[in-house]
């Protein structure tokens, strides 16, 4: 690489840097942005990229995820295949891109991120007040939300890079910082934004006793869904049983409803259980179910949002046997490069905490499509490798 395009890809990851914190604080679905600012520099190495086994799997998924664009019924589903591969192709980049100047400063952006949405839990929102316009929808509190996700995503490498810093500062920061995460999942009605924090907590401390044990236990647990999630779908009662229940806050049980009934669509032919639905054909399968009433919620919910909010039946549904078998092979093969890694155990340790996050996300939030969520983990992922590539004390 020539000097001068060093020096823009150092621009471009610094760029990227910058508007790290605002994407967090105001502007959650531009963090893919920054993912791409990080990763563009590292698209011209891609022509000696020779993918490992885990690569090789996950291309074959989005390969796949492509083919079933020509069956699915979704009306725009002919653009997927050049968003996928674009997808594809920045996350390659970004393990690829990467210096010490610019990750240092990546990672003291992500921490004023954490700072700022830690002020926005504890002021109610303060800095989305004084951005206008005014009186400012309840929606704006559910965006911040989905910042407070994406950090989350981000905290474990973040607390890595402060722990590991020289002086007497670095730690308790790494503590403070990992506190004020903790803080802010509290707030702004995301459970799963705490949940997440909680189970990410414990996967880091098992980590730091047994590292490869714990991060093949969960990439084990991660492919484990594809079983458990159907089996809990069939146990559960009738979407209209589910609709009277009182007990329970109604985003979860609305969550309930859908997995019941995506669940028992999947296999309306054998064509959809073998090979899928086609891609985005679950938001199609919503728009034609409409909605169903629930107790103690006003107005009628759809059947099936826009996804499923749960990354296993949305596999299951539009990329079917073949998609969920794929998927499996991506999880063990990554678990088996991770665990034969040679990883310091505070990288073990943060990779774990990554990866119970994910399933948390996967399992009641996600969707699969959704560029901003995805790209949440990619930013995760990406940080811990410069960490375990550079020294960044």
């Amino acid at each position: 690489m020539t000097e001068w395009s060093s020096r823009l890809g150092t621009g471009a990851r610094l760029l990227g840097a910058i508007l790290l914190p605002v994407a967090l604080v105001l502007s959650h679905r531009n963090l893919p942005m920054a993912l791409a600012l990080i990763a563009v520099p590292g698209l011209i190495s891609l022509r000696h990229y020779r993918p490992g086994p885990w690569a090789q799997a996950t291309f074959a998924l989005l390969g796949y995820a492509m083919l079933t664009c020509l069956w699915s019924p979704y009306e725009e589903a002919g653009a997927w295949p050049l968003y996928l591969l674009a997808l594809g192709s920045l996350g390659a980049a970004a393990m690829r891109s990467g210096d010490v100047m610019s990750t240092r400063f990546f990672f003291w952006a992500a921490a004023l991120g954490i700072v700022l949405l830690g002020f926005e839990a504890t002021t109610g929102g303060l800095i989305r007040d004084i951005v206008p316009p005014e009186n400012r929808p309840d929606k704006d509190d559910v965006a911040t939300g989905r910042g407070i996700l994406e950090v989350i995503s981000l905290a474990p490498a973040v607390a890595v890079f402060f722990w590991r810093r020289h002086g007497r500062v670095g730690p308790p920061l790494a503590v403070v910082l990992t506190l004020i995460t903790f803080w802010a999942s509290l707030h702004f009605g995301i459970t799963a934004n705490a949940l997440a924090v909680v189970v990410g907590a414990v996967a880091a401390a098992l980590a730091l006793w047994r590292p490869r044990w714990t991060v093949g236990g969960l990439m084990a647990m991660a492919a484990a869904g594809f079983v458990f999630f159907p089996i809990m779908a069939m146990l559960l009662p009738s979407p209209d049983v589910l609709g009277a229940l009182e007990e329970g806050p109604a985003s979860w049980r609305m969550r309930l409803i859908v997995w019941k009934t995506i669940w028992g669509e999947t296999p309306d032919t054998v064509f959809g259980f073998l090979f899928g639905h086609g891609v985005e054909s679950a938001r199609v399968l919503g728009e034609a179910l409409g909605r169903i009433s629930m107790a103690n919620f006003t107005g009628a919910a759809n059947v099936i949002p826009t996804h499923p909010h749960n990354i296993y039946y949305h596999i299951w549904y539009e990329l079917g046997l073949v998609g969920v078998g794929l998927t499996v092979l991506a999880l063990y093969r990554g678990g088996r490069a991770l665990v034969q890694s040679s990883m310091g155990r505070d990288i073990f340790a943060a990779a774990a905490a990554l990866i119970a996050i994910s399933i948390v996300y996967a399992a009641v939030d996600a969707s699969l499509w959704t560029l901003w969520r995805i790209a949440a983990p990619m930013l995760g992922a990406w940080a811990l490798v410069r960490l375990n590539e550079n020294d960044l004390h």
